[in-house]
């Protein structure tokens, strides 16, 4: 024989309203679960909005392009060193190359060839990579945020200290 929980009284404005015991326990339950990706981004996204973040700080196009594609990969300011300069050098390294061979000036000489593009493509990747990696560590670092990892639905993830 199955034990039931007798319903929460609740006294709102003088009036008396039952609430049934499961779905108070389904609302803590919801509280407790751990947030999904994009749920993290939003949140994420909204509370550094909140603080004075630029959105295109905190998501920039090409990332939300790579979540709308279900890659999910963290927000830049979340990235170690490393990882920003792979991914920020490797994608602008490759549109790189590929204005450089379909422009008019690589079409039309002959001393413009697939190895020289390719050379000053890696070159500008490595550049931008590098560079963009510094702005954004500089400015999470300024933020001191937490891990992406320990962000949950209760706590924000970006320190009250922080200031613009």
């Amino acid at each position: 024989m199955a034990i039931s929980r007798p319903d929460v009284i609740v006294n709102i404005h003088g009036g008396n309203f039952s609430i049934p015991w499961r779905w108070l326990c389904k609302l803590k339950e919801e509280d407790s679960m751990p947030l999904t990706h994009s749920e993290k981004i939003e949140k994420f996204m909204d509370e550094s909005l909140k603080k004075g973040i630029s959105p295109y700080t905190a998501g920039p196009p090409l990332f939300r392009m790579i979540w709308a594609f279900g890659f999910k990969i963290k927000p830049p300011l979340f990235m170690n060193f490393m990882e920003l300069v792979v991914l920020e050098g490797a994608l602008f390294g490759v549109g790189f190359f590929l204005l450089g061979r379909m422009s008019i000036y690589a079409l039309m000489n002959p001393y413009m060839t697939v190895a020289t593009t390719a050379i000053g493509s890696a070159i500008a990747g490595a550049v931008f990579g590098v560079s963009i990696a510094l702005v954004y560590r500089k400015i999470a670092k300024k933020m001191k945020l937490s891990s992406w990892e320990e962000y949950s639905r209760n706590e924000s993830i970006i320190s009250d200290q922080w200031s613009k």
